[in-house]
């Protein structure tokens, strides 16, 4: 399974991530995971404005049989939330 999120910066952002929460129907997070866990070093560089695409795999056999809900956010860590 892929989640893929498509988003608009009208504005420069360094240090911006977005984070995939999935959570099963008890509440619990299963998964968590951001754009930077591939490359951390994203981490201090600055997303100029434009259309960006970010994909969270998750393979076939990770999840039980179940509900799943799933959690979108933006934030720069530690500064600001931005969506």
């Amino acid at each position: 399974m892929t989640i893929e999120l498509d988003y608009e910066l009208t504005a420069p952002v360094r240090g911006a991530q977005v984070v995939f929460e999935l959570w099963n129907e008890l509440g619990t997070c299963v998964l968590c995971s951001t754009d930077f866990d591939t490359d951390p070093g994203r981490f201090f560089s600055e997303k100029k404005v434009g259309r960006y695409r970010t994909r969270c795999r998750v393979p076939t056999d990770f999840l039980r049989p179940g509900t799943y809900s799933l959690s979108l956010s933006a934030s720069v860590p530690n500064v600001k939330f931005l969506a």
